[in-house]
């Protein structure tokens, strides 16, 4: 598939998805019911991908450490930091358009751990998508009664951990890693720490009518 139509159809899943968290949050389900349904969920999808392909899921020691590393300080750290902000945030928006603008950081880092190449034109075409997205954000905003100022730091906490994500990942694949094995595993361990986190937090299990699934 080409990468940009893989990136449209990235684009748009990911507006369904927040839309859909944003909706999950005014149903006062929890932070981890949604988290966990972010990962478990895929699992369903991955392994029978990864047997059509005739992918190996065996690791070694330390590529299942890179595993765990990753799954940790790459995903599991900022998609509650992520879910929270959104949570908090007046607008879902301002909370993805700087945990989303990892890009920067992700871009920049690669020149010094990958020796990645960065064109003049790529590194304008960045700075004007980031530009055009603080603007956004420029003006009063109606508060709600989710609004919360930690919104903010949530939102940076997911900025670098998303960004640690992206050069952890290109690394996992430069030892062998391969597409299937990384997307399995984290969700896999990611929805772990999850399901502990409902444990120790004593997470309820929230019902929900088919009539508040309607958007409002």
């Amino acid at each position: 598939m080409n990468w940009i139509i893989a990136s449209l159809l990235m684009f748009i899943s990911s507006v369904f998805l927040y839309l859909a968290i944003r909706k999950a949050t005014l149903l006062d389900i929890s932070t981890e019911l949604v988290n966990l349904a972010s990962f478990l969920i895929p699992i369903f999808l991955y392994l029978p991908m990864a047997i059509l392909n005739k992918s190996s899921l065996t690791l070694s020691p330390y590529q299942l450490f890179i595993m765990i590393i990753l799954s940790v300080i790459g995903s599991y750290l900022p998609n509650v930091a992520s879910l929270n902000s959104v949570k908090f945030a007046p607008n879902p928006g301002y909370s993805l358009v700087l945990s989303k603008s990892y890009v920067v950081f992700t871009t920049i880092a690669a020149l010094f751990v990958f020796h990645a190449a960065l064109s003049l034109k790529s590194s304008l075409a960045i700075l004007m998508i980031v530009g055009f997205s603080v603007l956004i954000m420029i003006g009063k905003t109606k508060l709600h009664k989710h609004s919360n100022p930690l919104w903010l730091p949530l939102s940076f906490g997911a900025f670098f951990g998303w960004g640690f994500l992206s050069l952890g990942t290109k690394y996992a694949f430069t030892i062998g890693i391969n597409i299937y094995q990384r997307l399995i595993y984290l969700a896999i361990f990611v929805s772990i720490y999850i399901l502990l986190e409902m444990f120790v937090r004593k997470t309820k299990l929230h019902t929900v009518r088919f009539s508040e699934l309607v958007l409002l």
